[in-house]
């Protein structure tokens, strides 16, 4: 089991969730922003074929229908 984070607080309540939630959409956007196109094709390229090897395994576990391949 790893450390906990110590520059977070031990019990976080729904307004420190959003505060953090925030900062780390911020934290992509910029990161993405900052990105050059062809940087940015390779990672939309990648995430990409992610979405359909987990597609594939949902089918090949039956938590999905086969015909979720073909649409």
């Amino acid at each position: 089991m790893s450390a906990a984070d110590p520059s977070l607080p031990s019990r976080l309540d729904g307004d420190d969730w959003s505060v953090i939630n925030r900062q780390e959409a911020e934290d992509l956007r910029a990161r993405n922003m900052a990105l050059s196109p062809v940087e940015r094709l390779e990672l939309g390229q990648q995430l990409s074929q992610q979405a359909v090897s987990l597609l594939v395994a949902s089918v090949r576990t039956g938590h999905a229908p086969r015909r979720a391949l073909w649409s």
